[in-house]
């Protein structure tokens, strides 16, 4: 089930977080390309921003002046108390985690790895942890940040708490940079895509939001932030039925599927009455 690319159709067109098929089925997703599309319609400033990158030729690995741009960016939206490497891809970043920690598990949610607690301000998480938009930093940790955004330009972020294991992972990304080349057209549409983060709640994409999207659903999810997980036990039916009803949600039942920014209740009805049935059989 994890291999979400095998149990779609051909997409033809995408629209905010709506998957438009090549046999004319529409799909509402909440999957998101766990989670790098999260600006879903927002999406407009970071293309605009790719493609006067594009005209400036800026789609190479040469030295270029806006990682620094990127970093002020970063910092102002995850703070300036954490230690960055940035990584071409969230591949990259899991490669250096196992050369230079050993570490070949899958990056742990915050939220199941707390024992679904939402107060991160204690967490002393031994494993790396995917950190997320919208939720609190655990106070000590080796995190991983993809930067949302279009996926072709989206790169990864490792951060670290502890500064020797920052200075582990800097000195073999430093002997091995070739391998870890980002281009400056990525950190200019990555500026922008944080900066649209920074705006997001502005836009009604907030806790309230959030709420009433729970509220229709009647149970059927927990969530944290704009983050869902399922109530029932049950994932791969659940998930089963949602597909049937044209909703995607995350094949992965340990990582969570994101509250849309734009759907209607039409398209969550069927859905909620198979999932409540579901729900009900626990």
């Amino acid at each position: 089930m994890n291999n979400v690319y095998s149990l779609l159709p051909p997409i033809r067109r995408i629209r905010g977080n709506r998957l438009y098929c090549n046999s004319g089925k529409r799909i509402l997703d909440l999957y998101l390309d766990n989670g790098i599309r999260i600006l879903s319609y927002k999406e407009n400033k970071v293309k605009l921003y790719a493609k006067n990158a594009i005209e400036k030729g800026l789609a190479s690995t040469y030295p270029g002046l806006y990682e620094a741009r990127f970093t002020k960016a970063l910092q102002k939206y995850l703070g300036a108390d954490y230690q960055y490497l940035y990584m071409p891809n969230e591949n990259a970043a899991m490669y250096v985690l196992k050369t230079c920690f050993n570490y070949s598990g899958k990056l742990k949610e915050l939220w199941p790895l707390n024992n679904g607690q939402t107060d991160y301000s204690f967490s002393n998480a031994i494993q790396p942890v995917r950190i997320r938009p919208f939720l609190p930093l655990p106070s000590h940790c080796i995190g991983v940040f993809t930067v949302p955004g279009l996926y072709p330009l989206s790169f990864s972020v490792l951060l670290f708490t502890d500064t020797k294991q920052f200075e582990t992972a800097r000195d073999y990304y430093r002997e091995h940079q070739e391998l870890f080349c980002i281009a400056p057209l990525q950190y200019y549409a990555g500026a922008r895509s944080i900066y649209s983060l920074l705006n997001f709640t502005q836009s009604g994409y907030n806790p309230d939001f959030w709420k009433q999207f729970t509220d229709y659903c009647k149970g059927i999810f927990i969530n944290d932030g704009p983050y869902i997980y399922p109530a029932c036990s049950n994932y791969h039916e659940l998930f089963t039925q949602a597909l049937a009803c044209n909703v995607l949600l995350n094949p992965a039942p340990e990582s969570p599927s994101i509250i849309p920014m734009e759907y209607s209740i039409g398209e969550l009805k069927q859905f909620i009455a198979n999932a409540l049935t579901i729900l009900n059989q626990k």
